[in-house]
């Protein structure tokens, strides 16, 4: 257990903020398959299986810092934020079309769960 006010508590309330994004992440992606099972169709355009598989990767990415050093795993994880950015954020904003989207609640909870995984990964890296 981390020292109250010290700088492994921080560390340890990040790392259950990258999990707890992690988690949330995967729950939607997961949703998203069941809803298409039952609905026929997907809560994003976003493939859900591909969503898991690269969450999958980046989750062990960052679970292994022991392994591959703090700078290299700084470097991988910077380039999947900046996939995040481009495809989980941006890529929604651009614009909500209701062909593509389940619906526009489905589109902000996406919106806001990437919009939380980059913070909270961003400030893993930092701390």
């Amino acid at each position: 257990m981390a020292e109250p006010g010290g700088l492994g508590m921080y560390q340890e309330l990040l790392n259950d903020a990258v999990n707890c994004y992690f988690i949330l992440a995967v729950g939607y992606n997961l949703l998203s398959i069941v809803i298409n099972d039952m609905k026929g169709r997907m809560l994003t355009p976003t493939d859900p299986v591909f969503g898991i598989l690269m969450l999958a990767l980046l989750y062990l990415i960052y679970a292994a810092e022991p392994v591959l050093g703090g700078i290299a795993r700084t470097a991988l994880i910077t380039v999947f934020l900046l996939l995040v950015l481009r495809f989980g954020i941006y890529r929604h904003l651009a614009g909500y079309d209701e062909e593509q989207y389940f619906s526009r609640g489905a589109w902000g909870v996406a919106i806001a769960i990437n919009v939380y995984g980059v913070a909270a990964l961003s400030l893993a890296l930092v701390y």
